[in-house]
């Protein structure tokens, strides 16, 4: 599973995405209702699979070309607290 989620995710800055582009792309696809992640890596996979096109930073009105618009411009939301899961013996 590493090798794979290595392979994945090295495709992003390949592609011109920047490491907060990514963080904020994983972060939207978690879950904000607090549902318990029971396989991290496979959300992982499944939200790192397919690459977009990186946004050219000059082909937007409003930006420059010193800031990438893949970063985000505000504060990223904190990730759901991990609940333990409970299973009976």
């Amino acid at each position: 599973m590493q090798d794979e989620l290595a392979r994945l995710v090295s495709a992003w800055p390949t592609a011109g995405h920047t490491p907060a582009a990514v963080r904020l792309h994983v972060l939207r696809g978690l879950p904000d209702d607090g549902a318990p992640v029971h396989r991290p890596g496979g959300l992982l996979r499944y939200l790192l699979r397919d690459v977009p096109p990186a946004p050219d930073p000059g082909s937007m009105p409003g930006t420059t070309a010193s800031r990438s618009v893949s970063e985000p411009s505000g504060p990223l939301r904190s990730p759901p607290p991990v609940q333990p899961t409970h299973r009976p013996p």
